[in-house]
């Protein structure tokens, strides 16, 4: 599906989910070289920004898709691409899916005949950083829940994977909006000056945040590692004083099974009697040693 407006500056394509015949066709009018327009078909391609040989630029951004998966953490997964092909009096969007904010820009431009081909672009680079600032806050929130659980629940199986799928998520998003930051840096000079910068500062306040939840979600990582080793230092700490208790009354009754002829305790009247008691003994005086030491907590 192919829309168009013409503006006062320029010409506005946006395709939805174009064929290949179409792309070709779009080469051709536009004196596009094929690779870049091929290049639209790819769906692991990554931001990108390219001054093209015969003039006009080529970018390619990432836009966060908001219905992705909690478990999804590969680009294909998360995202979806927007290729922008412009020119001094050409705009070319390209994308697979019907994109609200995108169409509302669209509808925008065609009625305001003095917005430059500049700024439309700034507006779509805004429009798929910010996208990312959703999954970023979401995802603080859930570690923020997560190290809770950590510290005061044995977490499950199941929430540490989703930790797992935070950090792989965090880490991808992380990658992106650096390519899109080389991107932001390459934009042409806009008006007003004061806006001039606005995509670049979006991107390093957003990078900076996803640094954030990265560190904490590493953190999470390293305390759950940590607090598991703990709990099992600790069940070891208590088999080995339960071990520790048994050997030497383990020792006696060895001793004392061995049934040899010669052993005048076996036919002692109070013999049975005097093992057990230094069993006791042996244990109570371990007990107390062990309690002196702050072993036993």
């Amino acid at each position: 599906m192919i829309n168009t407006i013409k503006t006062g500056a320029f010409r506005w394509l946006d395709i939805v989910l174009p064929t290949s015949q179409e792309l070709e066709e779009l080469a051709q009018t536009y004196a596009l070289p094929s690779h870049y327009v091929n290049a639209c078909l790819d769906p692991e391609h990554l931001p990108r920004f390219q001054v093209m040989e015969g003039g006009g630029t080529y970018v390619m951004l990432r836009q966060y898709m908001p219905d992705a998966e909690a478990e999804a953490d590969t680009i294909r997964e998360m995202t979806q691409k927007i290729a922008i092909f412009y020119g001094e009096n050409f705009l070319i969007t390209i994308h697979r899916k019907p994109q609200q904010l995108l169409d509302e820009f669209f509808q925008r431009t065609a009625q305001n005949a003095n917005i430059s081909v500049a700024q439309t672009i700034e507006a779509i680079v805004n429009f798929c950083v910010q996208s990312y600032e959703l999954p970023i806050e979401q995802a603080s929130d859930q570690l923020e829940d997560y190290e809770e659980m950590i510290i005061l629940k044995k977490p499950s199986s199941l929430m540490i994977q989703r930790l797992f799928y935070i950090k792989r998520r965090m880490n991808l998003i992380k990658r992106l909006l650096s390519f899109t930051h080389e991107i932001a840096l390459q934009l042409p000079d806009l008006t007003p000056q004061d806006k001039r910068h606005e995509p670049v500062h979006l991107v390093e306040k957003l990078s900076f945040r996803t640094e954030q939840v990265l560190e904490m979600a590493n953190s999470l990582m390293n305390l759950h590692l940590a607090l598991e080793s703990h709990r099992t230092n600790e069940v070891m700490r208590v088999l080995t004083l339960f071990s520790v208790f048994f050997m030497p009354i383990t020792f006696i009754a060895g001793v004392y099974g061995m049934n040899f002829s010669y052993m005048p305790e076996l036919q002692h009247k109070w013999g049975y009697p005097i093992a057990l008691l230094g069993m006791l003994a042996t244990g109570v005086g371990l007990f107390v040693w062990f309690k002196r030491k702050g072993w036993l907590r």
